[in-house]
C-alpha cells in the first residue's frame, strides 16, 4: 500500500496488490485492485485476466467470462484466455445440466 501512495498512477502496483489479496482468498478486495489498475491502464490485459479470476471465485460467472471476452477482442490468438473461457462456459453448462 505504501508503494501505491508513492506512485498511484502506476497500474502495476494495483495488479501486484490484487494478486496478493487473491492469494489470500480475499477475492472481492482483489477485484477492486484489478479494477483500479484497469482504470489507469486499460491496455494491460493481465488485469482483465486477474479480474476475471476474482469474479469467478466470487461466483460471478457472467462478469468473469466478460473479462476473458475482452482479452480475446484485443488478442484473438490468446490461447490461455480462450481455454479459460471455454472452461468457464462448459462449467456453466454442466451446472445447468448436471
Amino acid at each position: 500500500k505504501k508503494a501505491i501512495k508513492a506512485g498511484p498512477q502506476y497500474d502495476g502496483y494495483y495488479y501486484n496488490l490484487g494478486n496478493l489479496l487473491f492469494s489470500m482468498q480475499r477475492y472481492q478486495e482483489a477485484a477492486l485492485q484489478f479494477e483500479r489498475g484497469i482504470k489507469i491502464n486499460p491496455r494491460r490485459l493481465s488485469n482483465y485476466e486477474a479480474l476475471g479470476g476474482s469474479y469467478w471465485q466470487q461466483g460471478e460467472a457472467q462478469k468473469a467470462m466478460e473479462m476473458f471476452h475482452r482479452i480475446l477482442r484485443h488478442q484473438t490468438d490468446n490461447e490461455t484466455a480462450r481455454a479459460t473461457l471455454d472452461f468457464m462456459q462448459k462449467s456453466q453448462i454442466n451446472k445447468k445440466n448436471p
